[in-house]
């Protein structure tokens, strides 16, 4: 039987974490759609331009959220540190250019870095993507 799995303790934050983020949809910020509500964000610091070259990659930790950056042939890109089948980490995992995927280490899931979106199993569900930006010399993310 599927689900989350998890200790009590984790299972309580994680829906507590899930009911803030539900909590900070505000009807008056938009992004696109002006009728459509969207969450708050905060732009926080990944690093400088030059710490992340092609090829390269980085784990920041935000609030209690690991988002892998990726620097794809010169393309940055970011996405939860997670594996939407069992939750494992995808900073380890084998980055494909040519797809602009990363596979999961533990059981091979592929997942598109500028969607989320999974595009193998035994993954089903997408998980988080961010927009990543360069400011100056400084590489920035918008997380909510």
């Amino acid at each position: 039987m599927g689900g989350v799995k998890g200790s009590p303790a984790e299972l309580a934050g994680l829906r507590i974490r899930t009911l803030a983020r539900l909590l900070l949809v505000s009807p008056t910020t938009t992004v696109g759609n002006p009728q459509a509500p969207s969450l708050m964000t905060e732009t926080i610091t990944v690093c400088a331009v030059d710490e992340l070259p092609p090829g390269e990659r980085k784990t920041v930790v935000w609030e209690d959220i690991e988002i892998l950056v990726v620097n794809i042939d010169g393309e940055l890109l970011a996405i939860e540190d997670r594996c939407s089948h069992d939750d494992g980490d995808l900073a380890d995992g084998e980055i494909y250019n040519d797809r602009c995927a990363i596979e999961c280490p533990r059981h091979g899931a592929l997942f598109d870095l500028r969607s989320g979106k999974p595009l193998t199993l035994p993954a089903y569900k997408p998980v988080d993507t961010f927009p990543v930006k360069v400011d100056g010399d400084t590489i920035t993310m918008e997380v909510s």
